[in-house]
């Protein structure tokens, strides 16, 4: 079964899956960031993001820490 962005669980639970490659490029260092900082234990404010599916299409996404 694939899901919204195209991909089989196979994939997603490959050891050298790249979750970044979901991410469009435009958000990289914010997505990085917010992880860092969530990772040490920091408050991440809401922030949105855009993914991109396997087939190419842009999706604009929401992140809702909490």
């Amino acid at each position: 079964m694939r899901g919204v962005m195209g991909y089989g669980y196979d994939e997603f639970l490959a050891p050298d899956f790249d979750f970044m490659k979901l991410v469009d490029p435009e958000f990289h260092g914010q997505t990085r960031a917010a992880f860092q900082a969530a990772c040490a234990g920091q408050e991440v404010t809401p922030y949105e993001y855009r993914v991109v599916t396997k087939s190419g299409v842009k999706l604009e996404c929401m992140i809702l820490p909490g």
